[in-house]
């Protein structure tokens, strides 16, 4: 197969010299095993980026409220926020949706660590998360991508809690349309041949985050 890109996904970030990445295994033993670790895995990116804001109420007071929190109106006034923690929380959440859906989803079999990359820059922070996966799985999560990409996203968040409402079992994409529909999180992805396993497909989630 070729590269398959969708929604807004760079080949070549910016240079920073502020990064970090984790790295997970894929086996289904190692899953149940650190499953909680996951999320503290998140939670310590939240934490660690979120130093790099400053806390005042001041600086919320400044900031443009591109992150926001669904209530009644859809988001929460700037001022009513600590930054510093809007940012945390912000962070953590988008983090461990993209472990856990990686983590989920990937192909055991082809060996290769699950990971996540966080790229801070000046007004923007990029998460980046690789996994490997099956051609059947691949091509069954290009779908979902394809009705984000050509749907309202409250439309579909609504219309996707409705139907968790009947069947508790189906949560197709609910982390990614929330993550676009309560944190104005833009989306990219890129399936592109294993380079290790000539039977998975090596799919990239990029997650923007304006500050």
């Amino acid at each position: 197969m070729t590269n398959v890109t969708l929604g807004e996904f760079f080949d070549q970030l910016p240079d920073t010299q502020e990064y970090l990445t984790l790295g997970f295994s894929p086996s289904a033993q190692a899953r149940k095993v650190r499953w909680r670790n996951y999320g503290l895995s998140a939670d310590f990116l939240g934490d660690y980026f979120a130093t790099f804001f400053p806390g005042s109420s001041s600086a919320a007071n400044q900031s443009s409220g591109t992150i926001t929190d669904r209530g009644d109106t859809g988001s929460v006034e700037p001022s009513h926020a600590d930054r510093q923690e809007t940012v945390k929380a912000c962070i953590s959440y988008v983090a461990n949706e993209l472990i856990e859906n990686a983590i989920k989803f990937s192909d055991e079999q082809s060996k290769m660590p699950v990971t996540i990359s966080l790229y801070l820059y000046e007004s923007n922070i990029i998460l980046l998360s690789r996994n490997n996966t099956t051609t059947e799985r691949s091509l069954h999560f290009r779908d979902h991508i394809q009705l984000i990409l050509e749907n309202d996203v409250d439309f579909l968040y609504t219309q996707r809690l409705e139907q968790i409402s009947v069947d508790p079992t189906n949560e197709s994409c609910l982390g990614l349309i929330s993550m676009m529909a309560d944190y104005g999180v833009r989306l990219g992805w890129q399936f592109a041949p294993s380079k290790v396993h000539p039977e998975s497909v090596e799919v990239s989630v990029m997650a923007h985050l304006v500050l």
